[in-house]
């Protein structure tokens, strides 16, 4: 049999532990490794660095898991806490009159926890698109109520749905400030809203393209 050198057997190393070589060749490997002590160290070296890459995506997966699940918990959590601030002030929004303390303190928490939503749901697609739209509809809702005051026009169903869609969240406002200035900062926050989940759904969208181009090449 033919004795191979240490580099051409090195060069081989990765081949030969990935089974791709030819049985000739595979053979050759494993008789210089029989008699050389250096190269087959190095070969244990890379099985071990082998077994290691193989074993880090396993703990970071289950890393990845746990933290996916408290985050799937907080975000139902802020969704029970915003929709029990929205019932809370849904009567006084139709009603119009002025706001008390149970109220503020609705708007309050709705604000919070929907930030916090956003915050621990702008990783997942469906959630972020779902955002997305009902802040563009909170947007456009406060709007047209804040055209509505200031030009005094719009009639008795427009009226429901603008106070169902604002005046029900940031209802709590109206202890101290006109609905004028309440539609004006409705806006400003669902503006930042929209463009908050506009950037969080462009760069999941932007990974997503990244990964698929990845495959590709």
């Amino acid at each position: 049999m033919k004795k191979i050198e240490c580099h051409i057997v090195q060069d081989l190393l990765p081949l030969y532990m990935d089974h791709v070589c030819s049985k000739p060749t595979e053979a050759d490997v494993e008789a210089h490794l029989e008699s050389c002590e250096r190269c087959q160290a190095l070969c244990e070296k890379m099985r071990m660095d082998m077994k290691a890459a193989v074993k880090t995506p396993d703990l970071d997966g289950k890393k990845m898991f746990r933290q996916a699940e408290k985050n799937i918990l907080v975000i139902i959590a802020a969704l029970a806490v915003v929709i029990s601030c929205f019932v809370t002030n849904a009567g006084g929004g139709l009603a119009g009159g002025r706001a008390n303390g149970i109220h503020l303190t609705a708007t309050i928490f709705y604000g919070v926890f929907w930030i916090l939503f956003l915050v621990c749901s702008r990783n997942y697609m469906p959630l972020v698109k779902f955002s997305f739209v009902i802040g563009c509809i909170s947007f456009v809702s406060a709007a047209i109520g804040l055209l509505a005051t200031l030009f005094s026009f719009g009639g008795f169903f427009t009226g429901i749905l603008v106070a169902i869609l604002v005046g029900a969240p940031f209802y709590g406002l109206r202890a101290f400030m006109d609905w004028t200035e309440l539609y004006a900062v409705a806006a400003g926050c669902s503006l930042v809203w929209v463009i908050f989940t506009w950037r969080c759904k462009s760069r999941l969208e932007n990974r997503l393209s990244d990964t698929l181009q990845g495959k590709t090449d």
